[in-house]
């Protein structure tokens, strides 16, 4: 959870690696005890048959164990190239499995026998990598137990030898065959424990790769708590780009003043979320910085940061809790009276009401709709009561009536006791309250003021409202 976006980015599987970060431990553990009891009677039947005089015997135990050895070391370098495919193989399944998720999707595009005939494709392979593996694992251990099987033939020549000689009695004979069998059965359960632990260690590769990572945003040394005054935001000649993504801003820098309503505004991939997404130090830029009320942020404890900052994104998530949960977890401490007073307000209050029960109603993935959604966290956001505001696109599934509603109960909260809000939109209707308006294209401030100031500019802020209007007068 300490990972920063750029991680969750990159790395896919998190939830399975998880589920199995206690694996090498286990395993370690369990091999260490199993290993430990089978190298105490190996040195048992070792002691016994020196002590019983059947040198010949040990000898052809050392050279049997060696060559058993010495196999399975190339014989499962051959496996784990099988292995290797089979894991392949694994997670093109997994891909296509995704498309169950996807269901709706796939229908409505008519793509039902396409999934269909790539999940038979890749299922097909799946099993013969899983085949091949199994049939090479079968090979080795045969090939193994052969060895195993002529060394103790071998082994009991050299003890009828000794017996004809008269160098070993009989009951010497029985003690030296049955510590040779148990030097056999040891080694081949050593081996295959061994080797099993290299199996599941190379598969937790992964997990202990997870477990070892370190974020790449993190606090920094002697990092204090955000103390907000005035809410002053500035970015200072930011640089940043997205991992394995182009650059977004180059030198990009701007002041914003305390208390006032900032509007975002310009096309998708302009730049406006990912200011949003920099200002919560989800992402640190390459150069440059950003401080609020003169602090860098990068000096400031992420959890302070975090706690003055209240968000309604773009992609509004809900855990599978009650829907009072989902709406407390901004500030636990809030009463249930708290809740009930920012639904109002966020134009949810009716709908969950209206829920079987109500607010302790749980949430599953297709309970509510998008805008029910996008009201859920922005009732969210008002019970944190952070002095910065971010609506990134907060009412955009949300119909002109309620988006109405919601706006005027908002708008006097927007700046009060000095808060700053900042908004997000590509409707441009809703940022009407706004103090000041900053227009983006291609990750560049080309013009910021009020709307009648940018209106009279007749740039890039009028060609965009030039544009909503003639849409509207077209009936497009």
């Amino acid at each position: 959870m300490d990972q920063s976006c750029d991680f969750h980015d990159t790395t896919s599987g998190i939830s399975m690696m998880v589920h199995q970060a206690d694996a090498p431990a286990r395993l370690v553990g369990e091999f260490a005890i199993k290993a430990g009891l089978d190298t105490f009677e190996l040195c048992v039947a070792v002691t016994g048959l020196v002590y019983n005089g059947s040198y010949y015997a040990l000898v052809s135990q050392i050279i049997a164990v060696t060559i058993l050895m010495i196999f399975t070391r190339f014989a499962w370098s051959g496996l784990d190239l099988a292995i290797e495919g089979r894991t392949a193989a694994q997670k093109d399944m997994n891909n296509y499995l995704e498309s169950i998720h996807l269901w709706r999707t796939v229908k409505t595009f008519g793509g039902i026998d396409n999934e269909k005939n790539g999940f038979k494709k890749h299922s097909k392979r799946y099993v013969e990598t899983f085949r091949h593996a199994q049939f090479t694992e079968i090979i080795i251990s045969g090939i193994s137990s052969l060895i195993a099987d002529i060394g103790q033939l071998i082994t009991m020549s050299g003890l009828e030898v000794q017996v004809k000689e008269g160098k070993l009695s009989m009951s010497g004979l029985y003690f030296g065959v049955q510590c040779s069998e148990r030097i056999k059965l040891l080694t081949k359960s050593y081996i295959s424990r061994l080797n099993n632990l290299g199996y599941q260690l190379r598969n937790a590769e992964k997990t202990v790769g997870l477990l070892n990572s370190q974020p790449s945003v993190k606090d920094s040394p002697g990092a204090t708590a955000l103390k907000t005054h005035k809410n002053k935001i500035e970015f200072h000649k930011v640089t940043f780009k997205y991992p394995q993504g182009p650059t977004v801003f180059r030198n990009l820098s701007f002041c914003w003043p305390c208390g006032k309503i900032i509007a975002l505004v310009g096309e998708t991939g302009s730049g406006k979320s990912t200011i949003g997404s920099l200002l919560q130090r989800l992402y640190d830029p390459q150069t440059g910085h950003i401080t609020i009320d003169g602090q860098d942020i990068r000096n400031i404890k992420q959890s302070s940061l975090h706690e003055a900052i209240g968000e309604v994104p773009q992609n509004v998530e809900l855990f599978p809790n009650s829907v009072m949960y989902n709406i407390r977890y901004a500030n636990p401490s809030a009463s249930d009276d708290d809740i009930y007073k920012v639904c109002q307000i966020a134009q949810i209050h009716e709908p969950i009401t209206k829920l079987e029960r109500g607010y302790q109603t749980i949430v599953t993935p297709n309970m509510f709709s998008g805008g029910e959604k996008q009201r859920i966290a922005t009732a969210r956001m008002l019970a944190k009561n952070a002095p910065i505001w971010i609506l990134d696109e907060a009412t955009s599934a949300i119909d002109n009536i309620t988006e109405l509603k919601i706006r005027q109960r908002l708008k006097p909260l927007m700046n009060a006791r000095g808060r700053t809000t900042i908004i997000i939109a590509h409707r441009l209707s809703t940022i009407d309250c706004a103090d000041i308006i900053m227009a983006l294209r291609d990750g560049e401030v080309v013009e910021q003021g009020t709307h009648d100031e940018l209106m009279k500019l007749r740039g890039h802020y009028y060609n965009l409202r030039s544009s909503v209007t003639s849409k509207l007068e077209s009936g497009i």
